[in-house]
């Protein structure tokens, strides 16, 4: 990412819809993972900005914060996550907690499967197209470089999964409006449609 682009999206001069992807590690055998979280940007021209990602050994309360954290910081249009571990592992206490706090996040969830390197091809054709765009300065940039080099034989992946679930989740995802078409949806909003659309009731034309 380079500097035009990073404080274009931080100043809200760039367009982008965000969207968060989660790799859970919660369960018994899963103790020495990690959770992630990545957050990208999606912009007009289809091209996605990784501007965030958030990695630790968390239990499931540990993980609900964090996903709320993401909420407040970034307002993503949705989270994907896997079906199974959302549903097994903290769906009824996340539940639980957006009742509470009145504050709901949009789960998306995705089927899992173990063949890794199935699941990861929608994220390599991204990255071989050049449409996935990273920020690295982020404080953990040299463990997500270190991961993407030896994928998939690192001794650790979970970036790369939350990586992968967020691009299967987005094959699917309309891109951001361009700035032309967000400038006339306020209008219409503030103003009503233009006068000049639609057929005139005295001509017909």
């Amino acid at each position: 990412m380079s500097d035009v682009e990073r404080k274009m999206i931080r100043e809200g001069k760039l367009a982008v819809v965000y969207y968060a992807g989660w790799d859970f590690a919660v369960s018994k055998d899963q103790r020495s993972d990690y959770t992630v979280c990545s957050v990208w940007g999606v912009a007009a021209n289809n091209k996605k900005y990784k501007v965030d990602c958030r990695r630790g050994r968390m239990d499931a309360q540990e993980i609900i914060e964090e996903m709320f954290s993401v909420q407040q910081a970034y307002s993503p249009a949705c989270h994907f996550v896997e079906g199974g571990t959302i549903n097994n592992a903290i769906g009824p206490f996340l539940y639980s907690e957006m009742g509470t706090r009145g504050k709901y996040l949009n789960l998306v969830k995705l089927n899992s499967t173990k063949d890794k390197i199935t699941r990861g091809r929608p994220l390599q054709a991204m990255t071989k197209a050049h449409h996935l765009i990273i920020d690295k300065e982020m404080s953990n940039w040299a463990d997500q470089e270190e991961e993407y080099t030896r994928f998939p034989k690192s001794a650790h992946d979970d970036i790369v999964d939350a990586d992968i679930i967020i691009a299967q989740g987005l094959e699917d995802i309309i891109p951001a409006i361009s700035d032309e078409e967000q400038e006339e949806e306020d209008y219409q909003r503030e103003y009503g449609p233009s006068q000049e659309q639609g057929r005139s009731q005295t001509t017909g034309y």
